[in-house]
């Protein structure tokens, strides 16, 4: 949704297309979808127009076995959702949210979780509005930094990285050039901005948050890029983020390494190594126990809680299709039970002949395929091998859980190229 026009990305081989309708209608209902703009944009109207694109696309919307979203509340809500209200209109239409946009609000959530977060982010914006304001000052930013800085952003929160990692890799410079606008003839807005950032910069929190973040942002930016770059399927996309939130609670176990890496980090460019915010409290100790409980358990805490609560509908999925990789571990009785569940969720789909059939590849996978092999990797098996006619129901369930996408930024991009 961007500008009150609904983008709907429609992956359809032309050849498909021309049987069905004519190209030229189908650019017509492109163009449509660009500029066609509504007002209201609550999930009843959304799920209306996408029903009405996909009929003018010739496609029966009875047949869909996936919806994928960007997870914001409009589109993912429980109960007035486009995805509730698709499903109130096909129960197989199930739910999953991408993978790419859902980190990028478990960030944009979790950087609003604590003060100290808030004000690190909005130093770091104003650093790059106060230099890229001005020609010359962005040339006395250059002269001191040999990397380029970059704003923060909401809409890709894994570009955050970009605006962090100049400030937490160069922070001696960034300080060595801010105080250089000093000499500058600078407008009052621009004096009391300077100041501002300079107060904070001179905090020991300054570098304590950067290198939390700096982590923290490189674990998330590079589960994005995975995520994005294998075309992963949900079951690859779990993993990765189960694995994620392993790493962010060693993070939160390190807190000590991070302490000391910051205070040597003061050190070094003569600010102080002590907690500004906790001068109340009696001794240092008292301050760093305070650090660990109200600044790093508390943004681990939030992260780790926004990816359980964003991608439990990952979760849900892969319980549903769960039996088709993890047969081998479960017992005959566990697998039919399994089967006969997924079975009832896609009764027009898939025929009772499913739990036979699981029970039949159980028998013959280690004799016949690579063990511990990937759902994407089974399938290309059982149909390199001409095994689609004994396994007819188990092909048609990999096919709908391979075509179920981890992620969408890749169709998204791909429209903005177009665009411009």
């Amino acid at each position: 949704m961007q500008n009150g026009a609904l983008i709907v990305t429609v992956k359809m081989d032309r050849a498909e297309l021309r049987g069905q309708t004519n190209i030229s209608d189908v650019n017509k209902l492109r163009k449509g979808l660009l500029f066609d703009n509504f007002m209201r944009k609550a999930g009843k109207e959304i799920a209306a127009r996408v029903q009405t694109i996909l009929g003018g696309f010739k496609l029966d919307f009875q047949v869909c076995i996936g919806q994928v979203d960007d997870n914001g509340s409009n589109m993912a809500g429980k109960y007035k959702g486009v995805q509730a209200v698709l499903l109130e209109h096909n129960s197989n239409c199930i739910f999953s949210s991408c993978g790419n946009h859902t980190l990028n609000l478990v960030g944009v959530d979790c950087a609003e979780s604590c003060t100290e977060a808030i004000t690190y982010f909005g130093t770091v914006q104003q650093i790059y509005n106060l230099f890229r304001s001005s020609p010359q000052r962005w040339e006395i930013l250059k002269q001191y930094l040999r990397v380029s800085q970059h704003g923060m952003s909401k809409t890709r929160w894994s570009a955050q990285i970009d605006g962090v990692q100049p400030v937490t890799q160069h922070l001696n410079s960034v300080r060595k050039a801010l105080h250089e606008l000093e000499s500058l003839n600078l407008t009052a807005q621009a004096q009391t901005e300077l100041q501002s950032i300079q107060k904070h910069m001179s905090k020991f929190e300054c570098p304590l948050m950067s290198s939390l973040w700096m982590k923290l942002l490189t674990m998330i930016h590079q589960t994005t890029l995975v995520i994005e770059a294998r075309n992963a399927t949900l079951d690859v996309e779990r993993d990765n983020i189960e694995s994620l939130i392993n790493d962010i609670q060693q993070i939160c176990e390190q807190g000590d390494v991070i302490l000391t890496e910051s205070k040597l980090v003061a050190q070094t460019i003569g600010i102080s190594s002590e907690f500004s915010t906790n001068c109340n409290l009696p001794t240092e100790s008292d301050a760093e126990q305070h650090c660990r409980v109200n600044l790093f358990l508390l943004i681990i805490v939030s992260i780790q809680s926004g990816l359980t609560r964003r991608f439990e509908s990952l979760q849900l999925i892969c319980t549903l299709f769960g039996f088709l990789w993890k047969f081998n571990r479960l017992s005959n009785e566990d697998l039919l039970c399994a089967g006969e569940h997924f079975q009832q969720q896609y009764n027009k789909e898939i025929s009772k002949d499913l739990c036979d059939e699981i029970i039949f590849l159980k028998q013959i996978y280690s004799t016949n395929f690579k063990l511990d092999c990937k759902l994407k990797e089974l399938l290309q098996e059982i149909l390199g091998v001409g095994l689609s006619e004994v396994f007819p129901n188990l092909t048609v369930a990999l096919c709908i859980f391979v075509n179920l996408p981890a992620s969408v930024v890749s169709d998204e991009h791909t429209f903005n190229v177009l665009k411009q």
